[in-house]
């Protein structure tokens, strides 16, 4: 006898909220299967939906002992301890389910909502001290009238941000050695250069490298000269840092005349926000890379620093979920959600899968908090245009599967 009519009606009543239904047809399937695991999870589900918690932990902690495998069983019996507010043990069930499947998206998201439930953000004013750090070329932009250097368009930005009211800041520029700075950068308050050993190389890793050795300060702000940080961008990133260790952002970029060329969902180095012990631990930037920021989040994922990303959520549907709920809570399907990720924002897949225990992806409303200018005198435009850098570049993705793996972290 097929039971395959029988599980199709049980899990109809469970999507439908028919949960008594789901229940009794569950137990029928049981009474003719009673290893059938797929019963066992409508039936984890069903109760849970019904506030029938004990039940629904007990079946759960049955079917993680028949099917250690299935992760299911985890992540009911986690979804039943947190509408209690047991968040402690729901990290403990989930890091369980971790332990067998280090890269599940799902678990890494009910860990991430776990998270987010316990650690409340902290204010900024924990942090009285900023370092902002940037590597430079010294190039001037000839998209904006007078010519003006990337740097002092930078710098304007920078002074826009809303917490550095409050707070004791410095800005500290890496350049190459021997690099000749020009008066006008020279005066602009607040900035400091910093120069790479004559012998580093003359690229951007070498030049963040020397900026973050002559900063003095723990909290380190990045950004990039050619790209822009919306006002409240530090002042958001530094309510997550602690109990967090790095904070990125996603990014629309768009050409110089303003128009929008696609949204990226990934943490370049123009928003980055850190502590020096997360910078000390990971190891600073690897100098042989042009796209060091992959092999550097890729290090920080092995070093299990903690990871908050903002994403917008403009066109993708936020999950909102509430333990105070009760059952409402199961109305917001994380699976609806990771499917969009999937077929819209597969980066954002990309990052709940392989971001430490811990981390957290927060959606911003709104456009992103970083915009990215597409030019052709940037790094990522010489990739583009000139054959030589195009070149390094492939040689540094080959490089970057064999440290990473096929999935490369964002």
């Amino acid at each position: 006898m097929s039971l395959l009519p029988l599980l199709q009606q049980a899990n109809i009543n469970l999507q439908s909220g028919d949960h008594d239904d789901a229940i009794l047809t569950a137990d029928l399937i049981l009474s003719l299967d009673e290893n059938n695991i797929d019963a066992m999870a409508i039936k984890i589900a069903a109760l849970r939906n019904k506030g029938a918690y004990d039940d629904s932990i007990m079946l759960a902690i049955a079917m993680q002992a028949k099917a250690p495998e299935d992760i299911r069983g985890y992540l009911y019996h986690a979804d039943s301890l947190m509408l209690q507010k047991h968040y402690k043990d729901a990290r403990k069930i989930i890091m369980q389910g971790l332990a067998k499947h280090p890269r599940n998206p799902s678990l890494k998201y009910h860990l991430m909502e776990i998270t987010r439930a316990e650690d409340l953000p902290q204010s900024p004013l924990r942090h009285k001290n900023i370092s902002i750090i940037a590597p430079s070329r010294l190039q001037r932009s000839q998209y904006h009238e007078g010519n003006p250097y990337w740097l002092q368009i930078a710098y304007q930005n920078i002074m826009q941000q809303t917490v550095l009211k409050d707070m004791t800041w410095e800005i500290v520029i890496g350049v190459d050695a021997g690099t000749e700075i020009p008066a006008v950068l020279q005066a602009l308050p607040g900035v400091r250069f910093a120069f790479a050993a004559p012998d580093a190389p003359r690229n951007q890793a070498a030049a963040m490298n020397a900026a973050v050795k002559g900063a003095q300060y723990e909290v380190l702000g990045f950004f990039e000269e050619d790209d822009l940080l919306a006002p409240q961008f530090f002042e958001l990133a530094l309510s997550y840092l602690d109990p967090f260790d790095f904070i990125s952002a996603n990014q629309q970029e768009v050409f110089p005349d303003g128009t929008l060329n696609e949204i990226q969902d990934f943490g370049t180095p123009n928003g980055w926000v850190m502590t020096r012990t997360c910078w000390n631990k990971v190891g600073g930037m690897d100098e042989r890379f042009i796209h060091l920021d992959l092999d550097f989040l890729g290090r920080l994922n092995k070093a299990g620093c903690r990871r908050v990303f903002f994403y917008h959520t403009d066109f993708v549907s936020t999950l909102q979920r509430d333990p105070s709920l009760g059952a409402e809570f199961e109305q917001s399907s994380i699976s609806t959600e990771l499917k969009e990720w999937a077929v819209y924002r597969p980066n954002i897949m990309i990052i709940a899968a392989l971001a430490p225990p811990g981390s957290l992806l927060v959606g911003v409303k709104g456009m992103p908090l970083i915009t990215r200018l597409r030019h052709d005198s940037s790094v990522t435009g010489g990739i583009r245009t000139n054959t030589a850098q195009s070149a390094r570049s492939a040689e540094d993705y080959k490089l970057l599967h064999e440290l990473y793996g096929e999935m490369l972290p964002f």
